[in-house]
């Protein structure tokens, strides 16, 4: 992921977990100006902003720090896990306000 301040200083982060705890020890949700961006699980490499992102928590997709939180954009259907059911999605503020 990455946060863009309204100075256009970069913060990336390797894991969306990691994102959301930096976001939340410095207390960034209320900071104006600032841009929230996730890597597209479904096109590695592409970001996209976290408004028009999807998250799940899927622990058989491994992330880097062990969140296990994927982003994928919001026009992607159902995501079935190995048992076939849909997995819960969330989006932005409530993976914020849920992840620990």
């Amino acid at each position: 992921g990455e946060i863009v301040t309204e100075k256009g200083k970069a913060f990336i982060f390797d894991d969306i977990g990691c994102m959301i705890n930096y976001i939340k020890t410095r207390d960034l949700i209320s900071k104006k100006g600032f841009l929230y961006y996730v890597v597209n699980f479904e096109e590695a490499g592409r970001l996209i902003p976290v408004e028009e992102a999807a998250f799940m928590k899927y622990d058989d997709k491994k992330s880097p720090m062990g969140s296990n939180l994927i982003a994928f954009g919001t026009s992607h259907g159902t995501y079935l896990g190995p048992d076939q059911k849909p997995l819960p999605i969330q989006h932005w503020e409530a993976i914020v306000n849920t992840y620990p």
